[in-house]
């Protein structure tokens, strides 16, 4: 009779076996869940974020110890932020960036998006070269030009020169506007005459020179047939300078278009008070005819 063999008897799994699976398994897991987790949202300020600013902040200074500073959030999406920040450069001037940070192979992705270009180091100026003198005649053809083309066209070269003054600029501008409105060219004076008051400022004995102004822009007005903006700025100019005559004969002349024979007559007789004859009004006849009509009207009533 065959004898049996003995049952197979395995030897115990050593510990450091089983401590090795478990730990691959552990990886295994650990690299799994990094595969498959969602990224994280960019952040403006996260700290890689502000080594990769920084990183490229002193690469287009070219410098080595600029930091950016002042982050904040301009949009968010949930792939993408846009940032601001600002840099001092080595001279003390403070800069403006903005950049993007997005999220790509679950790493955050930096990229400056406005300032660079002055971040970067400027070359120094050259030796300031001394102005050639320009004509005399250029500022006096402004003012008093025999012809509106010319007037027009020196009064252009003080208008866009900037190292002009704001007062010589604002000048050439109601000049210019003066010009074009002989022209009949009424859209241009009508910028020219607004463009000139906006470098007037806006205070005490400043206030009135912007009354002639309003006069001139009033004409322009109703050389459009504009008569509510004509009536508007003529008050403008009134409320800007009470000795302004010239703003209320101009208003009468509205207050006579639409009527208004009482508050016509009191332009009127302030005009006179101010040395300027009311007889000079281009609606002195319009004038005369809405009075006579009014007392025409009035007559009967009187009789009753």
């Amino acid at each position: 009779m065959a004898r049996e063999k003995p049952p197979l008897i395995r030897p115990p799994t050593p510990l450091w076996v089983k401590g090795a699976w478990t730990v691959a398994a552990a990886l295994i897991a650990v690299f799994i869940w990094a595969k498959t987790r969602p990224p994280e949202a960019p952040v403006c300020d996260a700290d890689i974020v502000k080594s990769n600013l920084n990183d490229l902040v002193n690469a287009a200074a070219n410098e080595t110890a600029l930091e950016a500073r002042a982050f904040r959030t301009l949009s968010s999406t949930s792939k993408e932020k846009s940032c601001a920040a600002a840099v001092s450069n080595s001279k003390g001037v403070e800069i403006p960036i903005e950049y993007s940070v997005t999220i790509e192979d679950r790493a955050p992705k930096v990229e400056i998006t406005s300032g660079e270009d002055r971040l970067a180091p400027q070359e120094a100026d050259p030796p300031a070269q001394a102005e050639a003198p320009k004509p005399a005649a250029e500022a006096e053809n402004c003012r008093a030009g025999a012809e509106a083309e010319a007037r027009i066209a020196d009064c252009g070269k003080i208008i866009d020169d900037k190292d002009k003054s704001a007062e010589a600029r604002m000048e050439a501008l109601t000049l210019r506007g003066q010009a074009l409105s002989e022209g009949k060219d009424w859209d241009k004076a009508l910028a020219d005459f607004t463009a000139a008051m906006a470098l007037q400022p806006k205070d005490g004995a400043n206030l009135a020179q912007q009354s002639p102004i309003y006069v001139a822009r009033a004409e322009a007005y109703l050389g459009k047939g504009d008569h509510k903006k004509a009536l508007a700025d003529f008050s403008a100019a009134v409320r800007t300078d009470p000795s302004n005559g010239a703003a209320y004969l101009g208003r009468a002349c509205e207050w006579v278009a639409a009527g208004a024979l009482a508050k016509a007559e009191s332009d009127l007789k302030t005009a006179a008070t101010l040395a300027k004859d009311p007889t000079d009004s281009a609606c002195s006849a319009a004038f005369d005819a809405l009075r006579a009509k009014s007392k025409t009207a009035a007559a009967p009533r009187r009789k009753r």
